[in-house]
């Protein structure tokens, strides 16, 4: 019988397969089997699954036709020999050591079921996921459900394993033909365990999709999406009401609330009417089984939902729903449906500082959702925070001011207070209990009170979060005062270490530990234990105890190579990821004790030939152990005066090795120019100052990843955290001012680095009412006494570029020799302003100045829905394209990131002066869509000049050049657009292309190069950009040069193939969803399928066929290319630029 058998059901995963077949040939448990079931998969998957069955026998594959996910799980099931039992999704992947970890603690422990933590997982990195945080804070060795009731929130079946005679004996299944199929096989099983281990350490990667359309899982107005989540939650809520679990199916009851419920609430006014109607009869039945108290427990606005649900009708929730809310009262029960005036705060931390002695705490506190203006006042707040154990309680003093909302969206006064910059002092003594210290955790509270009573939140480290200093602080000669963020909430824990490490080292190939205890000791001999889990050590040593007493010492060797056998190998970590590393601990008097770091001790580390060993510092000064791939590492991190990153570090560079800066989240990288010698390396980059497509540019603000790129034993690309040893850490955070924006190198978890930076804001605007006051007062002075001045404020894609026809109508003014002053909107130093004009910061006294008193306005975009045109001045929209998708008011059901975009629209367009139009068509299309009834100019678009008046060759020459393209192949500009309604936030949508260019690269790579376009508002990053044929071009600044130089487009429903046009060049259709965006999402204002100057392609494959015969495919569209030319190209001729010029500033 082998140990473990993984069950991995795959259907259609060819893209992820691979990796995650990888991570379980890799893992340090060798006696595995591997259960692959083919669910009728009509991918190539197939074929992966069967080499890695040919190439190791303990992969086996099983071949169905399609049942689902449940169904193939329990074949798989069904066919496993194994002690123990997992299972995996076929697009996840599991941590090298996982697998070794559970099982050995189980075999130690003796539980049925043993689960670890859960990282979520995606191109840019990996991040925890919310939904195991709570169940999985800490480890929990023999616990049961009932003891550990958090586990009701774990409801996926695949960061766990089982001991398989338990799984059977309880004939343990998967439903089948479900969705959400998970949590009434995992749940039950977790009631039925007499033993589960619960491992705080992570595990398990969970795989977030990027690209394509959404899941069905993901479709939350979809009627089975919607059926299946509450039939789940019905199996699971009815099997603890059979088994008499009355305590557990309240708490479950209560998580499905206010997780599947709450969810399907958010979304159920969107779903059709039939979905509407099946949901009100499904949750009727469903919440008649739910306990009274546990409805009475729930939030206001859910509590009242699922009443009306119960007692009511759907259509009485949509009503609630619809409800206007009133300005005048706190509202009536049905319209707290509309606006949750309960209103669970947010207080986001800015800043957590030791000063004298006395812990500050900065940040500022909203609502979580608009709130009735009545029931918001910011001087009913109050701060507090609650012992955990006893419940003893202390009140936070603090002082308060508000930032208010300046305008509405009528342009009416409106005194509603937004949010609330506040500032507590935690003076350490307060703390104490009868006088003496004594150990616990205080949760750090804050809450709003008013007519409802008192609306409270934890503290939360919030995205404008600066200086951080989570030191402990020693309170006498035993305890200390540790300020930690747990879950991303603030918590102040008091402890009283006892064995304290004084020393530490590698001595050859030996790490020599010596410390101290502060404890009575009645052995003479202890253990010490290295393991990933508290308890569960993976390898110990014998230590002689000296002393006597309370004040015992202790000093240990331990071989490195032994520890390196512990840790069962290495690998390299994604982003984010999983560092493997081990707990040190003292065992003595049947006691275990974590060693504490002493003042003077910052770690130590060494390099064996396929590993290094570090001894890390936690921030709060406990000791690990951690085992990482011989990858160059940080030994000294410092940030000049002027900004200026410098690393220094050890470990060997291989010559493609980069050492980057990333935009987290995203893909946004700037490498350091690194120098590196025989005794190792030091690198630098200036954060104001980065080479970029844009020109000389500075970071943008936010957090930026300290990055390794280089490759595995296998010589794939991998993208890890620089690791950061105890040394380097221990000078951190440290911060810098330069040119009015702070700039702070951070520590993140234990070993990795970031870099935060700040916006370009003058100080004074940085206040709590800086941009409120610029906005309401200063702005309104200047345009009532400064007179206008002729001056051109240019403002393209709200100050981050510098192209498109603002730049072509400055740089024609310009050759002309207009007497004017120049004035361009810059974002954060986003590209380099060309003489003569003058940048001016967005947001900035100056940006303000410049738009309340230039005569003339130049703008390709929206301007702020308060802005006012006053008398004399002229605002010239060139808009940015041809409109093929339908626009503003035209779409009958925007679905946006932005519910108010109309509304600000509406208050906007009246201040236009002059719309540019590129062709009849616009000039008929756009003033309807937009309600605009100003002049129209029919110039043609100023940035298309490009196409008849630049030297086609030299550009081309010069991109090749600064991009570093082979100069050999034909350039092909893939430009999707993006979809309104797959967004992360308000003005960050997705990437959700298909296409499969690892495919495309095989198959064209030796005659194309593809260069990618995201459209500005997608945040994800181009898959397979940087291997030689996908070049994400993406911060090019001026896409109409990239078309120009392109010797085909592929788009979807962009305006570009409009502009591209003008060339004669190729056009292919990539439209995979067309049916769905057309009928579903924009609508378009003609036929696409008989207009487009090119082939339709649905898929890949088809894609890549046209672009390998593509002179015949353009001989097929001569005809239709020349009447779309006609149609929307007409007056398109090289001089745009100066019709605009002629008509708008000769007069």
């Amino acid at each position: 019988m082998v140990q473990l058998s993984v069950v991995i059901p795959y259907y259609n995963v060819e893209a992820y397969f691979e990796e995650a077949l990888q991570s379980l040939a890799d893992q340090s448990l060798r006696d595995l089997e591997v259960i692959m079931v083919d669910d009728g998969s009509p991918d190539a998957s197939i074929e992966i699954a069967k080499r890695f069955a040919a190439n190791d026998p303990r992969f086996k594959l099983v071949v169905q036709e399609n049942g689902g996910l449940g169904h193939a799980r329990n074949t798989g099931a069904e066919a496993a020999t194994g002690k123990y039992l997992a299972f995996v999704d076929s697009d996840d992947v599991i941590p090298h050591f996982a697998y070794k970890l559970i099982v050995d603690t189980m075999e130690r422990t003796g539980s049925q079921i043993g689960a670890g933590n859960v990282r979520r997982i995606k191109s840019t990195g990996a991040s925890s996921s919310p939904m195991h945080g709570k169940a999985f804070a800490a480890t929990k060795l023999r616990t049961t459900l009932k003891q550990h009731p958090a586990l009701l929130r774990d409801m996926t079946a695949w960061n766990k394993v089982y001991r398989r005679d338990f799984w059977e004996a309880n004939e343990l299944r998967f439903p089948a033909g479900v969705l959400f199929e998970d949590a009434p096989a995992t749940i039950p099983a977790y009631a039925l365990a007499d033993s589960i281990d619960v491992l705080e350490t992570s595990i398990y990667y969970w795989r977030v999709r990027e690209g394509g359309a959404p899941s069905i899982t993901q479709r939350t107005t979809d009627g089975k999406n919607i059926a299946d989540r509450i039939a789940t939650t019905r199996m699971v809520s009815d099997f603890f009401e059979r088994q008499g679990e009355r305590e557990l199916k309240d708490g479950y009851d209560d998580m499905a609330i206010r997780h599947h419920l709450k969810l399907i609430l958010k979304s159920i006014s969107q779903a059709e009417p039939d979905v509407q109607r099946a949901f009100g009869e499904d949750a009727k039945a469903y919440l008649g089984t739910v306990s009274e108290e546990v409805i009475r427990k729930l939030p206001r606005h859910l509590r009242i939902s699922c009443r009306i649900l119960r007692d009511g009708s759907v259509d009485e929730l949509l009503t609630g729903l619809d409800a206007p809310i009133s300005a005048s009262k706190i509202p009536s029960p049905r319209s707290l449906l509309r606006k949750i005036t309960e209103l669970p705060v947010r207080a986001n931390l800015h800043a957590v500082v030791w000063e004298d002695g006395r812990l500050a705490i900065r940040g500022s506190v909203a609502p979580t959702s608009p709130a009735h203006p009545a029931t918001w006042n910011p001087s009913r707040r109050v701060m507090w925070l609650r012992n955990s154990k006893n419940r003893a309680f202390q009140m936070l003093p603090s002082t308060t001011t508000a930032r208010v909302r300046p305008k509405r969206l009528d342009g009416k006064s409106d005194r509603h207070v937004v949010s609330t910059e506040f500032e507590a002092l935690l003076d350490p003594a307060k703390l104490q209990q009868d006088g003496r210290w004594e150990e616990g955790v205080w949760h750090v509270a804050l809450g709003v009170v008013d007519q409802l009573g008192v609306h409270k939140g934890g503290m939360a480290a919030g995205s404008g979060l600066g200086t951080l200093e989570l030191e402990p602080r020693w309170l006498d000669d035993r305890f200390r005062m540790v300020p930690v963020l747990s879950g991303g909430r603030l918590i102040v824990k008091i402890d009283r270490p006892t064995v304290v490490l004084l020393g530490c080292d590698f001595e050859g190939t030996d790490l020599v530990l010596r410390g101290e205890i502060h404890d009575k000791v009645a052995a003479a001999k202890g253990a010490l234990t290295f393991g990933r889990t508290r308890g569960n050590p993976a390898h110990s040593v014998e230590v002689d105890l000296d002393g006597e007493g309370d004040s015992r010492s202790f000093r240990a060797v331990v071989a490195a190579r032994d520890l390196l056998d512990a840790f069962g190998g290495v690998a390299i970590a994604p982003i984010g990821g999983i560092t493997d590393r081990m707990y040190i601990e003292l065992n003595y008097d049947e006691q275990r004790r974590e060693l504490l770091v002493g003042n003077d001790v910052t770690g130590a580390h060494t390099t064996l030939r396929d590993a290094t060993l570090a001894v890390d510092v936690t921030p709060t000064r406990y000791v690990r152990l951690s085992g990482r791939p011989p990858l160059p590492f940080v030994t000294d991190l410092r940030l000049t005066d002027g900004g200026t990153v410098v690393l220094t570090g050890e470990g060997a560079l291989a010559p493609e090795d980069r050492i980057v800066l990333q935009l987290r989240g995203q893909q946004e990288q700037h490498p350091f120019e690194v120098e590196a010698d025989g005794q190792g390396w030091s690198g630098e980059l200036a954060a104001n100052a980065v080479t970029s497509l844009a020109g000389t540019v500075a970071l943008i603000p936010g957090v930026w990843d300290l990055l390794l790129e280089t490759r595995d034993a296998n010589g794939d690309k991998r993208t890890t955290n620089l690791a950061l040893v105890s040394q380097a850490e221990a000078r951190l955070p440290i911060k810098a001012t330069v040119d009015g924006r702070d700039i702070t190198a951070c520590r993140h978890g234990i070993d990795q680095g970031f870099i935060r930076t700040g916006p370009f804001v003058e100080a004074s605007e940085q206040a709590p009412a800086g941009p409120e006051w610029l906005q309401r007062f200063f702005y309104p002075q200047l345009r009532r006494q400064r007179p206008l001045r002729e001056a051109v404020f240019y403002d393209c894609f709200y100050g981050r570029q510098y192209s498109d026809s603002p730049r072509a109508v400055y740089e024609r003014l310009v050759e002309r020799e207009a007497p004017l002053e120049h004035y361009w909107s810059v974002q954060n130093r986003q590209f380099e302003v060309p003489a003569p004009a003058t940048g001016v910061t967005y947001g900035s006294r100056a940006w303000y100045e410049a738009l309340a008193t230039s005569k003339y306005i130049v703008t390709n975009t929206h301007l702020p829905n308060w802005f006012q045109r006053r008398e004399g001045q002229i605002v010239v929209q060139t808009w940015h394209g041809t409109p093929l998708k339908k626009i503003a008011f035209d779409v009958p059901d925007l679905k946006t990131a932005d519910p108010d975009y109309l509304k600000k629209i509406a208050l906007e367009i009246p201040n236009w002066s002059y719309l540019v139009s590129p062709n009849e068509f616009c000039t008929e299309q756009l003033p309807k869509a937009f309600r605009y009834e100003g002049p129209v100019l029919e110039t043609g678009y100023p940035r298309n000049d490009v196409f008849y008046q630049g030297d086609t060759e030299a550009l081309r020459a010069r991109l090749v050049k600064l991009l570093g393209l082979p100069a050999d192949k034909k350039l092909v500009l893939y430009a999707p657009t993006w979809r309104d309604n797959e967004f992360y936030g308000r003005g960050r949508y997705k990437f959700t292309s298909p296409f499969d260019f690892d495919a495309a690269k095989r198959a064209l790579g030796d005659e194309y190069v593809m260069l990618v376009r995201r459209h500005p508002n997608i945040v994800d990053p181009v898959p397979g950009a940087g291997e030689g044929f996908v070049w994400d071009v993406s911060m090019y600044p001026d896409v109409a040069e990239l078309l120009a130089v392109s010797d085909a487009l592929i788009t979807d429903y962009s305006s570009l193939m409009f502009d591209f046009a003008n060339t004669g060049r190729p056009m292919l259709f990539y439209a995979y969803d067309l049916d769905d965006y057309r009928d579903n999402l924009r609508g378009f204002y003609f036929d696409f399928e008989s207009t487009v100057p090119g082939p339709i392609l649905r898929t890949t494959e088809d894609t890549v066929a046209a672009l390998k015969d593509l002179p015949a495919v353009a001989e097929a569209h001569t005809e239709r290319y020349g009447e779309f030319r006609r149609r929307f190209c007409g007056p398109e001729d090289g001089h745009a630029a100066d019709r605009l010029i002629d008509r708008v500033f000769g007069e």
